[in-house]
């Protein structure tokens, strides 16, 4: 959900969703109630559902989802080579080539390895050594096709 409210799209909506809210506060002040002709349940009810509503049905469905469905949530072995990518898990094995990975970004907790703008993969920094982030970065520099969001070290 972190990544979700880093889009300029998402930070709208929280920009209107709070200006609902203090358009409604302002409804307490005596001097500016003449700007309302009754109590502004509306943009009340608005404000609260875009910061409140819209996060928890995203925070829940997303922890739904993941819950349900036993493949996203099996475990997943890695094996990075300097030509491939391969992936195992329980049902699955899969390989793909480095240069079909669309881009690389490092946050302070996960390395994502995108498949293309919408869909990652997510590992966990915590199981990686600094020898194996080392090689995410070299990867970024042999595939210039691989946009490039990994820390600098």
């Amino acid at each position: 959900m972190n990544m979700t409210y880093r889009k300029p799209m998402m930070i709208i909506i929280l920009i209107i969703g709070f200006f609902n809210l203090i358009w409604s506060a302002l409804y307490l002040f005596p001097s500016a109630s003449i700007l309302f002709e009754g109590p502004p349940y509306m943009a009340l009810a608005f404000g609260i559902g875009l910061i409140i509503i819209s996060p928890a049905s995203i925070y829940f469905g997303t922890k739904r989802n993941f819950n349900s469905n036993p493949r996203v949530s099996e475990p997943i072995e890695y094996k990075f080579t300097n030509d491939e990518i391969d992936m195992t898990g329980e049902s699955f094995n899969s390989s793909m080539t480095w240069d079909k990975i669309f881009m690389l970004k490092e946050t302070n907790s996960h390395v994502l390895i995108y498949h293309d703008q919408l869909i990652a993969q997510f590992i966990n920094k915590k199981s990686l050594t600094p020898e194996q982030l080392n090689f995410f970065r070299s990867m970024v520099s042999r595939f210039p096709s691989i946009k490039n969001k990994m820390k600098k070290r």
